[in-house]
């Protein structure tokens, strides 16, 4: 978006819009400058510094909890990164992703309870391949998959 562009009102209605474009555009700029062919962890620690410098909250690899039935489970799941404490960004540096790919965040989602995550592929050759997704069971996030406060 170009300085004073304004955002029209239906591009707001997505949970966290702003902020996910704002990832995006860090995402997009790791991709521009580095291109394919390096491993996860590359595109991990490039994506920090964006975020940091475009003063972005994010934590790598930060232990989530997973919960079942309302109980907590002791084994955690291991974020890429998280931005915000509430998107989960979910990173491969693949030719091409797979519906396991996406399975894969869909179930990080469920299992931690948040409800926005973005894939993205830094592997591509020529372009950054990028989904968000959006949890939205809310049968499933009020019965079983939020901790248990009574």
């Amino acid at each position: 978006m170009m300085s004073g562009e304004k955002i029209q009102p239906e591009e707001t209605d997505h949970l966290f819009f702003a902020e996910v474009r704002k990832i995006v555009g860090c995402a997009f700029r790791v991709y521009n400058s580095l291109g394919s062919g390096f491993l996860e962890a590359i595109y991990r620690d490039a994506l920090m510094i964006e975020f940091r410098d475009t003063d972005i909250p994010a934590e790598m690899e930060k232990h989530l909890d997973v919960y079942y039935k309302g109980e907590k489970l002791p084994s955690t799941y291991k974020t890429d990164i998280i931005c915000y404490g509430q998107i989960i960004l979910e990173l491969k540096a693949v030719s091409k992703l797979t519906d396991a790919d996406s399975a894969q965040i869909l179930h990080y989602l469920k299992a931690t309870g948040i409800k926005t995550g973005i894939l993205f592929n830094f592997g591509k050759k020529g372009k950054l391949e990028w989904k968000r997704f959006v949890y939205s069971d809310e049968k499933y996030l009020k019965n079983e998959n939020i901790r248990n406060t009574s």
